[in-house]
């Protein structure tokens, strides 16, 4: 749970979930685009994430786009794991 506070006071998602298989949801709302790219989200998300000492590992990074404002983002499947 700390970490998910962390990752949201950064600014790096809105929204983070994180399933019992450990498996990782982040979440940032767009109204433009302003040339981000989903895969331009994971590098945010990665580098967020190994700047707290942990293994990032991308599963699946979408643009989940709709046609009204706030219901426009960008996900980021991932593994977040200590370093070994």
């Amino acid at each position: 749970k700390e970490l998910r506070k962390r990752i949201v006071e950064s600014g790096v998602a809105d929204k983070v979930s994180r399933s019992i298989d450990g498996v990782w949801k982040l979440r940032q709302s767009y109204f433009y685009r302003h040339g981000q790219t989903a895969f331009g989200y994971a590098g945010q998300v990665q580098r967020a994430v190994e700047a707290e000492g942990l293994v990032f590992t991308l599963i699946e990074a979408r643009d989940d786009w709709a046609a009204g404002p706030k219901n426009s983002y960008f996900t980021v499947i991932c593994r977040i794991d200590p370093k070994p």
